[in-house]
């Protein structure tokens, strides 16, 4: 195929490509104002959005959910970040002043570790949360950090 016949058919695929999109971008805004002004329609697209919705929120809840042990107690893991300039010592020691406290893991950060706190200890997660040396301290949910 000469170079002459295949310039002649690029602006062809081209508004063949634009067409489509328009008409991509026309239906959307068609079925849009249909579920913003017919109640009707837009229940129904509300029900087909909480069906497509429902696995992801029974997983999210189920993460949500604390795990009983074999010792038969509920407990949650926790990322707990330090400030950069708090000690290893200063970091140790403020996890085992607190005997419920239980040590999981270390994170890919270097001032980030993941504990498990029983649910009943409320007070043990405000009492981490305060220290000076704690810079950030939430529910291990990895998902939620890039979402």
């Amino acid at each position: 195929m000469s170079t002459e016949a295949r310039q002649r058919g690029a602006p062809r695929l081209r508004r063949k490509a634009g067409v489509r999109l328009s008409m991509l971008a026309v239906a959307a805004f068609v079925a849009g104002l249909a579920i913003a002004n017919w109640p009707a329609v837009g229940d129904r697209a509300m029900e087909l959005l909480v069906l497509l919705g429902q696995p992801r929120l029974e997983a999210m809840q189920a993460m949500e959910e604390p795990v009983v042990g074999p010792d038969g107690i509920a407990r949650t893991d926790w990322l707990v970040f330090f400030e950069g300039d708090a000690p290893e010592s200063e970091r140790s020691g403020l996890l085992d002043r607190h005997e419920s406290v239980r040590f999981v893991d270390e994170t890919i950060f270097a001032n980030g570790v993941v504990v498990s706190i029983p649910d009943s200890a409320r007070a043990v997660v405000q009492a981490i949360r305060s220290s000076p040396a704690v810079w950030l301290m939430l529910k291990d949910r990895p998902f939620y950090l890039c979402h």
